[in-house]
């Protein structure tokens, strides 16, 4: 499956496809990818290889140097490939040790706090933060080993962003919620969701699987199972000033709140797809959508991955998708087993 995307500076798009375990880049208006990590001659094996992957869940796209981080899921570690032939192991091994994951399915690179490493360590229920050369990770969120539905518990969570504060923003997926977790507290807030998974509304989630932030702070989420993208914008109280605008470190300038105390409205907005959850084909409906990203002038990238491989882009006030990418099951650089992340390159 495509686990993750990325669109660079000059538009190009990075799909992570797992069950490959390879990251291949599409140029605009291309019909067929490049290979730029992974899908070398050990794929997909668990024998910890530097240049296998097995089963990849994850991936964050420097966009300085372009090196490409991967949740190498299946083989429990943390993979950087510098270049498409070179790749290192930066940390990891199976178990529940600080040093250890199991099956990490995300992760953050903070690289305005010297390429601080936050690891979505999804068998343990936990995020894992590596200060850069460090031997052994820190728990900055979740319990090890152990699930809930409290608010100083993860279960299953899959993706994370972090903040100039160095405030997490966890995608707790079967938990159904999105949690804000504020530096060196012991426990999260519900910023969108809640634990009843399924279809209950527009203030509901149903095992969402990432997010992304607009400029001004809007918060935007693949909810996975009802087959929906949704919008939380935000709201600030009247009796709080407004602040200055704290960015997100990531592949594009994202921002997370222009209010002292960020409050997002419990109600959603479906932008893409079934505000009731039903499942299609046609341009504005979407069948388990599994990443999305705010690009340029506010455009929402969605990768709809269940049966029809696709990209869709959607523009700013528009229910209508394009597709950017449509491609068939395979191996080919034409085509996806998975499609589960993106990268964007927007700079």
């Amino acid at each position: 499956l495509v686990d993750g995307m990325s669109i660079d500076a000059n538009g190009n798009i990075y799909i992570l496809d797992g069950t490959s375990s390879r990251v291949t880049k599409w140029t605009p208006g291309s019909t067929s990818g490049i290979l730029v990590a992974g899908g070398g001659p050990f794929t997909d094996y668990y024998d910890g290889h530097i240049d296998s992957m097995s089963e990849p869940g994850g991936m964050f796209m420097d966009p300085q140097s372009s090196f490409i981080w991967i949740a190498d899921t299946d083989n429990h570690r943390i993979v950087k490939w510098v270049n498409s032939t070179t790749a290192l192991t930066v940390c990891g091994s199976y178990g529940t040790n600080p040093d250890q994951f199991i099956q990490p399915m995300g992760l953050f690179i903070d690289t305005a706090a010297g390429n601080t490493l936050y690891v979505v360590d999804g068998g343990n229920h936990r995020i894992q933060r590596w200060l850069s050369g460090a031997t052994s990770g820190t728990t900055v969120a979740g319990m090890t080993s152990y699930y809930g539905d409290r608010l100083d518990q993860l279960w299953d969570p899959t993706a994370i962003l972090v903040d100039n504060n160095q405030n997490m923003y966890i995608v707790d997926s079967s938990n159904s919620r999105i949690l804000k977790w504020k530096v060196g507290a012991s426990s999260g807030m519900i910023i969108a969701g809640n634990v009843q998974t399924g279809y209950t509304g527009s203030s509901a989630l149903s095992i969402p699987n990432s997010i992304s932030f607009s400029p001004n702070g809007t918060l935007y989420v693949a909810d996975t199972l009802n087959n929906r993208t949704q919008r939380f914008t935000i709201s600030c109280p009247t009796n709080i000033s407004t602040t200055t605008v704290s960015s997100v470190t990531t592949t594009m300038p994202i921002s997370t709140t222009n209010c002292s105390m960020t409050i997002w409205a419990v109600n959603a907005t479906t932008i893409v797809g079934s505000p009731i959850g039903i499942a299609g084909l046609t341009s504005t409906l979407l069948s388990y959508p599994t990443d999305i990203r705010v690009g340029a002038n506010d455009a929402i990238y969605v990768i709809d991955y269940d049966t029809y491989y696709r990209l869709q882009i959607f523009n700013p006030g528009s229910l209508s998708g394009i597709t950017i990418i449509n491609a068939s099951v395979g191996t080919n650089l034409n085509q996806f087993y998975t499609m589960d992340a993106l990268s964007i390159d927007t700079s």
